[in-house]
């Protein structure tokens, strides 16, 4: 009888501390392509987007720019990116377009990273073209 219980306590042991290997959730994060729409020549504050537009953040730190969500035909422009708590600034270079221009968005992006609402500016142009972006991921 002793062993009986010696067997099943063994066995209560063995059983109770087995712990489950579960992964913990990956942190949201700007990474990925995310399409959406852009004002350009100066447009009202305020006024709704109506430009196709879409940026491919990587890991690396690196954004490509799309003046099209067709990246085949668009213009693209290459640059780098940071994310400071809720807010992404970037900046990206159109080379070789009708002209070089250099734009600069600075975005707040909800908590799960899948949506941003800002602002973009073209530094190095008269005039300076800007205006409200809107994009999901």
């Amino acid at each position: 009888m002793k062993q009986l219980l010696c067997l099943l306590f063994f066995i209560l042991i063995l059983t109770s501390c087995k712990k489950k290997n579960c992964p913990a959730p990956e942190a949201p994060s700007m990474v990925g392509f995310w399409v959406g729409k852009k004002n350009t020549n100066t447009a009202a504050s305020g006024t709704y987007p109506t430009v196709g537009f879409a940026l491919l953040f990587r890991s690396n730190g690196t954004v490509r720019a799309v003046n099209y969500p067709d990246s085949s035909t668009g213009f693209k422009g290459e640059g780098t990116y940071q994310v400071t708590g809720n807010t992404v600034t970037a900046t990206y270079l159109f080379a070789g377009a009708p002209f070089d221009a250099r734009e600069n968005i600075t975005a707040t992006v909800n908590s799960s990273f899948s949506f941003m609402e800002g602002n973009r500016t073209v530094g190095n142009l008269p005039g300076s073209d800007r205006g409200l972006i809107i994009l999901s991921k």
